[in-house]
């Protein structure tokens, strides 16, 4: 989501997708912890109720074992920038350079580059 985030300011009707398919998702797998709480908000967003949903949302196919070790890498690449970003003694908002992105993370670079201002 986070990644996805900075596309969204950018206008991106992909970012835009993205985001609320995983919001819809989210109402969904929640509505039977909070069910009042999930129905208002997928009534106000949506114009559809979350109490009479009857199935989750569908598993993204993908091969949940590799999504794991990306996660694990875009967890380490995040920490690693911010820790640099830190010790340049510069906000988390600020462009930063002489970072390159990790070959195992090239299918990110567009949204990490714009995730984390580098040049």
């Amino acid at each position: 989501m986070e990644m996805a985030k900075g596309r969204l300011y950018d206008g991106d009707a992909s970012a835009t997708w993205t985001l609320h398919t995983i919001l819809r998702g989210s109402l969904k797998i929640f509505s039977p912890v909070c069910p009042l709480f999930c129905h208002h908000l997928t009534k106000v967003l949506y114009d559809e109720g979350t109490i009479d949903a009857s199935a989750y949302p569908d598993l993204i196919s993908t091969n949940l074992e590799d999504l794991g070790g990306v996660t694990k890498a875009i967890v380490e690449f995040n920490t690693m920038v911010w820790r640099e970003k830190k010790s340049r003694n510069i906000s988390l908002k600020s462009a930063i350079s002489g970072i390159s992105i990790p070959e195992e993370l090239e299918n990110y670079s567009k949204a990490l580059t714009s995730m984390h201002n580098l040049d």
